[in-house]
Parts: C-alpha cells; sequence; structure tokens
C-alpha cells in the first residue's frame, strides 16, 4: 500500500503543478468541481488513507497480540481503492457523476479497511483504547468522504464545507497522537460543524449584501 500511495502523492503534485502552471498563463484546469475541492479531497481522503492502513495493517495486530492480516485482503482493498482513485482523476475531468461513482468506490475500499481492522480489534486478547480512537479517526473519515461525494453529486458547497472543516482534525489526530481522547476528536468536530455553518449561512442568507471578497476571512469564500 506504500507504494501505491507514493504514487499517489506524486499523481497530486503533478496535477496541482499542472493546474499552478495553468493559472500562471491565465487559465485553469478544466475541472467538473472547483480546484479548491479537487485538492482537498486528494490531500485529505486520496493520499493518506494508503499509508494510514498499510501501517496499520501492519502494527495493529501487533499492538494487541492479534491475529496478522493476510496479504490477500488488505491487497484486495489496496487495489480497489486505487481503482477508485484512478476513476475519479478521469471524472474530475469530464463529469461529477462519474467522479462521484470513482470515490464511491473509494468509500467501499476504506469501509473495507475498517471492517478488517475492527475484525482484527474483536479477536485481539488485548485492547485498549487507542485501537478504538484509530477506528473513530477512519469511521469518521468515511463520513467525511460520504458527505463530499453528496457536495460532488449535488454541487453544493455547504456540504463540502462541512466535510473539510469537521473530519479531518479527528482523522490527523486520532491516528498520529495517543493523547486524543473521544472527547476531543467530538469537540473538534463540532467546533469545525459550528464554525464553517455559521460563516456559511452568515454569508449565504443572513447578510448576502456582505459576501463579497473583502469581507470574506482570510479570503475564503
Amino acid at each position: 500500500m506504500f507504494l501505491l500511495g507514493a504514487t499517489q502523492l506524486v499523481l497530486v503534485m503533478l496535477l496541482w503543478f499542472g493546474e499552478l502552471l495553468a493559472r500562471r498563463l491565465g487559465v485553469s484546469l478544466p475541472f467538473v468541481v472547483p480546484s479548491t475541492w479537487v485538492h482537498t479531497v486528494l490531500m485529505v481522503y486520496g493520499v493518506y488513507i494508503f499509508f494510514i492502513c498499510g501501517f496499520l495493517f501492519t502494527v495493529f495486530p501487533r499492538w494487541m497480540n492479534g491475529t496478522e492480516v493476510a496479504r490477500g485482503r488488505y491487497m484486495g482493498i489496496a487495489l480497489t481503492a486505487a481503482t477508485g482513485m484512478a476513476i475519479s482523476y478521469i471524472g474530475f475531468f469530464t463529469n461529477r457523476y462519474l467522479l462521484a461513482a470513482g470515490l464511491t468506490l473509494h468509500l467501499l475500499a476504506w469501509l473495507g479497511a475498517i471492517a478488517l481492522l475492527f475484525a482484527v480489534y474483536r479477536s485481539a486478547p488485548r485492547r485498549r483504547v487507542h485501537e478504538r480512537l484509530l477506528l473513530l479517526a477512519l469511521t469518521l473519515g468515511a463520513v467525511g468522504l460520504g458527505t463530499f461525494i453528496y457536495a460532488t453529486i449535488a454541487n453544493s458547497a455547504f456540504a463540502f464545507g462541512l466535510a473539510a472543516s469537521s473530519f479531518f482534525p479527528a482523522i490527523i489526530l486520532g491516528i498520529f497522537s495517543k493523547k486524543t481522547t473521544k472527547e476531543g476528536a467530538i469537540a473538534g468536530m463540532l467546533t469545525g460543524i459550528g464554525f464553517t455553518a455559521a460563516y456559511i449561512i452568515y454569508f449565504k442568507f443572513i447578510n448576502a449584501a456582505a459576501n463579497t471578497p473583502d469581507n470574506w476571512l482570510f479570503g475564503i469564500s
């Protein structure tokens, strides 16, 4: 999975280099969704998952003295995720429904990874809070990706904003910090959801006249 993750990282860098070069020339790549959406979904949901799952499929059983994950099982998940991303790349430039289909396949791989790790967790003789937080973080990531798929189909900036602002901190902290707690993850999600929802509602519905670049926070619409 690490090879697939490294390949995906290079592809994202090349794609974004192309977008920045196009902007320099006064044009933009013909994405079917805003370029900020493309960058966010690739970085948050399209790159880290390969490295995270590759790492967890190796160490997750060892932490709990559990059963090792069979190579055939995690390779099936890895190839499904990679296929979903390949379809998504085509969808970025052709059709938002094809993009949603590719991301849905990627989501199915994500859910398969959660199910596989949960099976290891249930059968392990030693289970701790950290492993539960990891499963929670991955589940929140799946919810965030599902929200983005809805935003893609419905062309909803509101749903995209919630997906980007609420789940990413919980995913990253839950995986890379053992000090992360369930209460902290929930508080971070609620803060992200609350602030983003209030920001969008204010400019879109309460004070639409103020919805100009001069009034946006850090220039973010």
